[in-house]
């Protein structure tokens, strides 16, 4: 459609001749998308202040005025408009008459002026020129926003993609280093940490100590109780060890019911004696809700020698637990 840029334009046609008016605003309001039609410039200079400080009233987008009227002539009315708004494009209406104020009105910003008799094409030509830029306008910031909007939600969608997939992330890293029944570290981290340790000391020459301690009679519990029980009894001496040792102590389920407690900066007396904290803890703690059986653990204690690496430090420790059993289990027993 040759005037479809019209379509969403609203107009105000300001004629004093009833007939002519009525005519035309009948003809427009099937063309844009609002008319309204007022007789008089000067209820037209009202009408135009309302709505453009009635944020409830359409703005008019074109405003269709004849030049000679009583009272207030259509380029008085125009230059008023003018003082308030800036912008908004004239159409004026005019016989041949009225050619000598041609140069006021273009003065004014007309965009387009229709010859009475009312040539109804030459009018439509001059609002499609009158509106085209504004209209554009308008569509090109509408794009804008519904660009900001789409681009504003999408932005949302990413940050929330980002958040889950951190969340994923720590969750991942969380499953990759700890133990899913006792949540203590798992035997690869806390050989990662080991390792990083005996950098440390290699460095610092700082005390390192280690405990190995295991459950002792596991199997019997698990027999006798089941395996829930036993998970419940792993859960539990997991939770009493982590109660009685440090923030710089790392702690690991190292398989089955075997534990390992790295101590940074600890003398090996010093990690007997939270190896004896642990071990009365757990003796003490009637984990067997019957008490037919009381859990007792066995500790293996080794401190890092200089000469050390980290196969014969865990060697080491592996040696002490298995004589801290074949002495008699609970109790916890030093190589150095």
């Amino acid at each position: 459609m040759k005037y479809e840029i019209l379509k969403d334009v609203v107009v105000l046609y300001v004629e004093d001749e009833n007939d002519l008016r009525k005519a035309v605003a009948n003809t427009l309001s099937k063309i844009v998308k609002q008319v309204y039609e007022v007789n008089n410039a000067r209820d037209a200079l009202k009408l135009f202040k309302q709505h453009l400080n009635n944020k409830d009233l359409p703005k008019f987008d074109l405003i269709i005025t004849d030049i000679n009227m009583p009272d207030l002539s259509g380029l008085d009315m125009m230059e008023q408009i003018r003082e308030i708004d800036k912008v908004v494009p004239f159409v004026i209406t005019t016989a041949y008459s009225d050619l000598e104020f041609l140069k006021r009105a273009i003065s004014l910003g007309v965009r387009g002026y229709c010859i009475k008799p009312m040539d109804f094409a030459q009018l439509l030509e001059s609002m499609n020129i009158a509106v085209e830029s504004m209209v554009l306008k308008k569509q090109l910031e509408k794009q804008n926003k519904n660009l900001e909007k789409q681009i504003e939600a999408r932005t949302i969608e990413l940050k929330n993609i980002i958040s889950q997939l951190k969340i994923n992330s720590k969750k991942l890293i969380y499953e990759a280093t700890h133990d899913y029944l006792t949540k203590l570290f798992n035997r690869q981290e806390l050989n990662n940490k080991l390792e990083e340790e005996i950098k440390r000391y290699k460095r610092y020459k700082e005390n390192l100590s280690i405990i190995m301690f295991d459950i002792d009679n596991f199997k019997n519990i698990n027999d006798t109780y089941g395996h829930n029980i036993g998970d419940d009894v792993l859960i539990a001496i997991a939770n009493i060890s982590k109660q009685n040792i440090r923030s710089t102590d790392l702690l690991a389920r190292w398989g089955g019911e075997e534990f390992l407690l790295l101590l940074p900066q600890t003398t090996i007396l010093d990690a007997k004696k939270i190896a004896e904290k642990i071990r009365i803890k757990v003796e003490n703690s009637n984990l067997i809700a019957d008490n037919s059986i009381v859990v007792t653990i066995s500790l293996g204690i080794t401190l890092f020698n200089e000469n050390d690496t980290k196969n014969n430090f865990l060697k080491r420790v592996d040696e002490a637990l298995y004589q801290a059993k074949t002495l008699g289990k609970n109790r916890s027993i030093i190589i150095s």
